[in-house]
């Protein structure tokens, strides 16, 4: 992963979410330009590389903390993220769930347009697409039509 994508550094992490805090030097306008979110937006997606694969995570939580750097009057002002864990890429392809977690201190960085592409593209071979993505204009979102079916759905309508 490009290092200049790196926007937070995991605090604390659990089965389900990671903690994060937003590093305090970056350059927001050539992030923001780049992709399709504000750093740290609600609802925006994040990457976090883990050996061979990378973890996908949903922010879902973004408040002020007070960091401590030693006296409690050298308190620091950082914004911290709450990210759920969503599902891993593997070579190229989405997988829902995670099996290997990253680690205390691991970096989080932003998605980009080819990023997102590449997360909501996985069954694009099947031709199966149930609609646009809201986020990317213009891209289709592909389901695996063999899982989709294979559950209980019904398809109801009226004249």
């Amino acid at each position: 992963m490009d290092t200049k994508k790196t926007i937070a550094t995991i605090k604390s992490i659990s089965s389900n979410n990671v903690i994060a805090i937003i590093n305090g030097e970056l350059d927001v306008k050539a992030i923001e330009s780049d992709s399709p979110f504000r750093i740290g937006q609600l609802g925006s997606y994040v990457l976090i590389p883990c050996d061979d694969s990378q973890i996908i995570g949903l922010i879902t939580d973004n408040r002020q903390v007070s960091v401590n750097q030693g006296l409690i009057s050298e308190a620091i002002e950082k914004t911290e993220i709450v990210i759920q864990l969503i599902g891993t890429l593997v070579n190229g392809k989405f997988e829902k769930g995670v099996n290997r977690f990253p680690t205390v201190n691991d970096p989080i960085y932003y998605t980009n347009k080819e990023d997102l592409q590449t997360i909501f593209s996985s069954y694009r071979e099947q031709q199966f697409s149930i609609g646009e993505i809201s986020l990317l204009k213009g891209e289709r979102l592909f389901m695996d039509a063999d899982k989709f079916f294979a559950k209980h759905i019904a398809v109801l309508g009226s004249t």
